[in-house]
């Protein structure tokens, strides 16, 4: 990551942790190492992540209301969808 950590999600299992910053994609480590074990995606400013209560897809939401959804082990993604902010 390059900026301050603005996204935070542990998987049920505790086995992976995702994060996210201002201006990268969606980064999963390992916690009991802290080494980074891939990159979801290119989206940028994001400001949510959740994982899936099987641990199998995580969820991104971004600053500008674009939700991704990733396949974990398929480094994939298996949803896209942007949602309008009301102004």
């Amino acid at each position: 990551l390059k900026g301050s950590v603005i996204g935070f999600a542990l998987a049920p299992d505790g086995k992976t942790v995702a994060l996210s910053d201002l201006s990268g994609p969606v980064v999963l480590y390992d916690p009991k190492t802290g080494r980074a074990v891939k990159k979801l995606g290119l989206e940028t400013a994001l400001a949510s992540l959740a994982f899936a209560p099987d641990g199998k897809t995580v969820a991104s939401a971004s600053l500008g209301g674009r939700v991704r959804v990733w396949d974990v082990r398929a480094d994939k993604e298996v949803s896209n969808t942007e949602f309008p902010i009301p102004g």
